[in-house]
């Protein structure tokens, strides 16, 4: 997450480490190629020692969690 931070991710943000951990990273969808290229390169050179083991994609924002009405049901 600090690395994606480094390289310009407005936010960034570590998870799951039960099973090796993931990392996603948010920045414009412009700077979106270059981005993941750049932060690819720099963990290569960290972690060359599980770099071959290490996946890089991308995806687009979902909607937040979002709150429904309840609708009571007339037909019981």
């Amino acid at each position: 997450a600090a690395s994606a931070r480094k390289l310009g991710a407005v936010a960034a943000s570590a998870f799951g480490a039960g099973f090796g951990g993931a990392v996603w990273a948010l920045v414009a969808k412009a700077d979106a190629e270059k981005f993941l290229g750049q932060w690819k390169d720099t963990y290569e050179k960290e972690f060359p020692q599980v770099a071959d083991h290490a996946s890089f994609f991308l995806t687009r924002l979902g909607i937040p969690a979002t709150e429904f009405p309840r609708v009571e049901s007339s037909f019981v």
